[in-house]
């Protein structure tokens, strides 16, 4: 069972310290990253592990919100675009309209 829970905990750290190094730097430092979760799983240092874990996921949720907040901002800025050209299309319809008004009431 403990090494049925190692292994998931390498697993899981290993995932998250080679998803936020991706984010942000290269392959080296992803091996890296391994080397160092590695050395802690052997020396059983689970604090430091815990701590570098813990770092990995604040990196990872700062990188995920920023993200976020771009697409939050495309999407409002494509919002306000179709509302401009939905407002552009109605005043060209009232303005073709009151020609046409224009146009009957000097025919009559």
């Amino acid at each position: 069972m403990f090494r049925f829970i190692l292994g998931l905990a390498t697993g899981v750290a290993i995932g998250v310290a080679a998803a936020s190094a991706s984010q942000s730097q290269g392959g080296q430092d992803i091996r890296a990253e391994f080397d160092r979760i590695r050395n802690d799983l052997q020396q059983g240092d689970f604090d430091a592990l815990g701590t570098r874990l813990e770092e990995r996921f604040k990196e990872l949720q700062a990188s995920l919100e920023e993200r976020f907040a771009e697409v939050e901002e495309a999407a409002e800025e494509a919002a306000e675009e179709a509302a401009d050209t939905e407002a552009a299309e109605a005043a060209a319809e009232v303005v073709e309209e009151a020609e046409e008004a224009d146009e009957e009431a000097k025919e009559a």
